[in-house]
């Protein structure tokens, strides 16, 4: 199996879990940023909510 049949598996797989997505591209001096953000079909939090409660784990610590 090559890496690009592993991926387009991958991707298979991720597409009947999740719903929706997008793509963020950045370019910080010489490097390219490529963040792929899927949302879950059955996910019950906002990303308001998640978001809330990452800040308050963060504040915890």
């Amino acid at each position: 199996m090559t890496e690009n049949s592993a991926v387009v598996r991958e991707t298979e797989q991720e597409s009947r879990e999740y719903s929706g997505s997008f793509t963020l591209h950045k370019n910080i001096h010489s490097t390219a940023y490529e963040v792929v953000v899927y949302f879950s079909k059955t996910s019950r939090e906002t990303l308001t909510d998640k978001i809330r409660r990452m800040i308050q784990n963060e504040a915890r610590q």
